[in-house]
């Protein structure tokens, strides 16, 4: 990578790349860095359609349970109304725990029903009441139990997400996973994420209504759910379209200052040099003078915005930014290596900590550019750690771990350990602190581990 000045932007397109070392100027670069590509197609779900009937599906008619009652409590809230819904919590509660059919569910099932029916009592004790007589549900380990306590106690208003937890646990295709696979299925489509939960479960929906599946065999069910959990092909291209604006720290811009002849790496051109200042640290950002017509490249403010938008681990990685007027001069080795023809790079950095970005075929969101900034501090930080190329062996721990989760964050994630890691780093700085966080730490638990001890930061911290 270079060291000259980073510079200002425009908007950039948004599959991330990024490359793993490339010296700008050089005629045989030894090592690129992996960019962060474009994003040029949509990543949202079709609906999922009706749910159809499988082998232990519920009798036409019969409610599913966990559906919730819709509209407004008949007592309302406040006064003796209120002391009423707190009494018809109470006996509901009850209810549930005098169920013979719940006393003889294992004991840790039993407090992490009544865990969960304290969100919302009503609703949650009827359901898990009928989960207690279920043959089905009781057939199952008393880990798979819990967990899918867990998974169904998130969603005591959304009968969409309770229908297809209760399809899953009465499918028979659900049996033939082994107890680990059960498990993880079961967090993978059972949170309220958006990064992998919600269109994964939207999938599974789909995949279990269909005729295919409908009219398969036992075994054939079993195989197609473990397909579909090793393939996780409805989770989104990329982490950022579903991430949050970050919250953004106050920032000053210094005064543009010409850059002649600035050697961005997709040529030498006239540029620009802003000091963007953030607490006590300054990232110099450089951007072309005169930007190509539709080039779509960020502004200088949205630059620095999302410089002061990088949390303060990730922010320290950046040494600067630079804005190229053209196309990364290694998309064509990308598109390769990646196997996706026509293939343009968004952003690149490496281990110096220089974050490049290119121009893109549509604008991007402020979002999707302040996460590919996170995504790209990614590339920095694994770099100084585990070594530019990924077939270091100081890389083994971080790829054991992903094995060992055996869960992607990204379809992006998949094209190298590298890329894992950086849209890994995207949902982690999206999350911690938040609900969500334990919920992804969940699915996650190997990387998170690492990425804590990486960051020097505790669990919800």
């Amino acid at each position: 990578m270079r060291s000259s000045s980073i510079g200002p932007g425009g908007r950039a397109e948004s599959p991330r790349d990024i490359a793993e070392t490339t010296e700008a100027g050089s005629a045989a670069p030894t090592t690129r860095q992996e960019p962060r590509a474009e994003l040029r197609l949509a990543d949202g779900i079709e609906p999922a359609p009706g749910i159809g009937r499988d082998l232990f599906d519920p009798t036409p008619g019969k409610p599913v349970p966990g559906t919730p009652l819709q509209g407004p409590g008949i007592f309302g809230s406040g006064g003796l109304s209120g002391i009423l819904n707190a009494a018809m919590d109470h006996i509901a509660t009850e209810s549930l725990k005098n169920d013979p059919g719940f006393k003889a569910l294992p004991q840790n099932v039993q407090d992490a029903m009544l865990e969960e029916v304290k969100k919302s009592p009503r609703p949650l004790a009827k359901t898990f009441q009928d989960y207690a007589n279920n043959a089905n549900f009781r057939g199952y380990s008393a880990d798979v139990q819990a967990t899918a306590v867990q998974q169904i106690g998130k969603h005591a208003k959304d009968p969409a997400a309770t229908t297809a937890l209760y399809r899953l646990l009465n499918t028979r295709g659900f049996e033939q996973l082994d107890n680990d696979d059960k498990s993880r299925l079961l967090r993978m489509v059972g949170g309220t994420n958006d990064f992998i939960s919600k269109p994964e479960r939207q999938a599974l929906t789909t995949l279990m209504s269909s005729a295919a599946y409908t009219s398969a065999t036992p075994t054939s069910k079993g195989q197609m759910l473990r397909d579909f959990l090793e393939k996780q092909e409805s989770t989104p291209q990329l982490a950022s379209p579903n991430a949050k604006t970050l919250p953004r720290q106050p920032y000053t811009t210094s005064a543009g200052t010409d850059a002649k002849d600035f050697e961005f790496r997709s040529g030498k051109a006239e540029g620009t040099t802003y000091d963007v200042k953030v607490g006590d640290q300054t990232v110099k950002v450089t951007m072309p003078k005169t930007p190509p017509a539709g080039s779509n490249l960020p502004s200088i403010d949205d630059v620095a915005k999302s410089i002061a938008a990088l949390p303060p681990e990730a922010r320290a990685l950046v040494k600067e930014v630079v804005i190229n007027p053209g196309q990364n001069p290694d998309d064509a080795f990308w598109a390769q290596k990646y196997n996706q023809p026509g293939f343009r790079s968004y952003m690149t950095a490496g281990e110096e900590g220089i974050v490049n970005i290119y121009p893109t075929t549509a604008a991007q969101s402020q979002s999707v550019l302040e996460n590919s900034m996170v995504h790209e501090t990614g590339h920095v930080l694994s770099q100084q750690r585990f070594g530019s190329s990924t077939d270091d062996a100081r890389w083994d721990a971080w790829k054991k771990a992903g094995e060992k989760d055996a869960i992607i964050p990204s379809q992006y994630g998949k094209n190298s350990p590298g890329e894992d890691f950086a849209e890994t780093l995207v949902i982690y700085m999206n999350v911690k602190g938040t609900p969500a966080e334990a919920e992804l730490r969940a699915l996650m638990p190997e990387r998170f581990k690492l990425l804590d001890e990486m960051l020097g930061r505790r669990p919800g911290s």
